[in-house]
């Protein structure tokens, strides 16, 4: 997940209330040890109303982090993988206007996960790490520091990098550059050794990841450091010794299987083969504007694609949007539906006259009635007290990488950073920005 202050009010599936999170976090200790100067990183947390924050403070100790939430306990609690000179308040990458972080150290993070939450899936995450860390044992320069369990689908591997040669480089911009490179060549090198991780994480200077000792807000499963020797186990041998709240889920042994409904009419009678769509009634979801905040008539292009679409057809559009020149473009998954923002800002005349070949009537639609467009992008919770599942960023999707000819849209690149998407731009002073950076919302109630 990346950095960035996220205040679009996204709540996040939560098992917990306030005082079982306060509860939580005053009876069990975080597990700083392993940091080498915890005063040097970036802490970062999801409180409760789905708000994100950050350390106002050095913090040395655990206890300090503690008091630092102000009697609000947070549902899911981070760390950055960098250490700075002054880790708080950092610039992000494109604000070349303002003076560059001294990186001094950069954790090398590996993040491996098998959806959905279940044994036997994350029995085989588990089989990946270990193989993984016995191949990194066998590269030079690496040191590992821990493993540990996610406290939901997967396995972190943080290891100390020993080769000091790029953090001695004395211009910070490019010392941070070469940092990058260095970990995205050892990423491709671990994809290649055919090891499925997460490719958004190692590379990124800015990466927070889950913080041991803290609990995972969605599952109620506790981040828990492991040795080797557990790791190299069957997971069913030590995975009932993991600390979790006793309000957590159960952790299935096989995930479950969806059920495929298809609408009746009320003149039939269902087949023994056909089940009935529950109506749960009304939900209420977050909306972003497509319109670029600041600006006359600049838009993004955020949707959602299709379910009906099949991967063919899905294929197809990225590569129409690329040969547009719309792109980089991110992804999310949430559920069986998938999200699609590209913060550009493109003018409404432009995007207007692609929509209906792209095959986006919904989006074109709102268009030709409101000059602009509103997407959910926060889980639907439906009155009953039910909610989708969080949003999985997926990445970027692969283009050729030439220079972008449109301005990006400030606002929805921090719509991308607030959904915890990877913001990477190779000279962001070669580039154009527009508009602000607020990007326009609100709560809608869906029939």
């Amino acid at each position: 997940m990346a950095g960035g202050n996220t205040t679009t009010g996204q709540k996040s599936q939560t098992l917990l209330l306030q005082n079982e999170l306060n509860d939580w976090y005053s009876d069990n200790q975080l597990d700083m040890s392993w940091l080498n100067s915890p005063s040097r990183h970036q802490f970062r947390w999801r409180q409760l109303n789905g708000r994100w924050t950050s350390n106002e403070r050095r913090i040395s100790r655990p206890e300090q982090l503690v008091k630092s939430f102000r009697g609000k306990a947070p549902t899911d609690l981070y760390f950055g993988t960098a250490e700075w000179l002054e880790p708080i308040g950092l610039p992000r990458i494109r604000e070349k206007h303002k003076p560059a972080p001294i990186l001094l150290d950069h954790l090398v993070v590996f993040d491996i996960d098998q959806t959905p939450f279940c044994h036997r899936r994350l029995d085989k995450a588990r089989a990946i790490t270990a193989g993984l860390v016995d191949y990194l044992e066998k590269i030079e320069g690496l040191e590992l520091l821990y493993i540990s369990y996610s406290g939901s689908k997967g396995f972190h591997v943080v290891l100390k990098d020993l080769e000091r040669e790029k953090f001695a480089i004395e211009d910070p911009r490019l010392r941070e550059e070469e940092v990058k490179v260095a970990r995205k060549e050892l990423l491709s090198e671990v994809q290649s050794a055919g090891f499925p991780v997460d490719k958004t994480v190692t590379a990124d200077t800015r990466r927070i990841i889950r913080l041991p000792g803290s609990i995972h807000g969605t599952t109620g499963w506790k981040c828990t450091i492991i040795d080797r020797q557990t790791l190299n186990k069957p997971l069913r041998r030590w995975i009932n010794d993991i600390e979790r709240h006793p309000k957590a889920v159960e952790m299935p042994y096989w995930a479950k299987a969806k059920k495929i409904t298809k609408k009746v009419s009320k003149k039939s009678t269902p087949s023994k083969n056909t089940a009935q769509v529950i109506d749960r009634g009304p939900s209420v979801i977050m909306q972003a504007s497509s319109h670029v905040s600041g600006t006359a008539d600049r838009s993004a292009f955020i949707t959602w694609l299709p379910k009906s679409w099949g991967e063919n057809r899905r294929s197809r559009l990225f590569r129409e949007l690329e040969d547009l020149g719309w792109a980089p473009g991110h992804h999310w998954l949430c559920d069986e539906r998938e999200l699609l923002i590209i913060p550009l800002a493109i003018p409404k005349e432009h995007m207007m006259r692609h929509l209906k070949s792209l095959g986006l009537n919904a989006s074109l639609s709102q268009f030709e009635k409101l000059g602009h467009s509103w997407t959910g992008i926060s889980p639907r919770r439906w009155e009953n007290g039910e909610q989708e599942s969080e949003f999985e960023y997926q990445g970027v999707i692969p283009f050729d990488g030439e220079q972008v000819k449109m301005p990006f849209s400030n606002p929805h690149l921090e719509l991308v950073q607030r959904l915890g998407g990877i913001v990477e731009m190779d000279d962001p002073s070669k580039v154009d920005f527009a508009g602000d950076s607020t990007c326009t919302l609100r709560v809608a109630n869906h029939k």
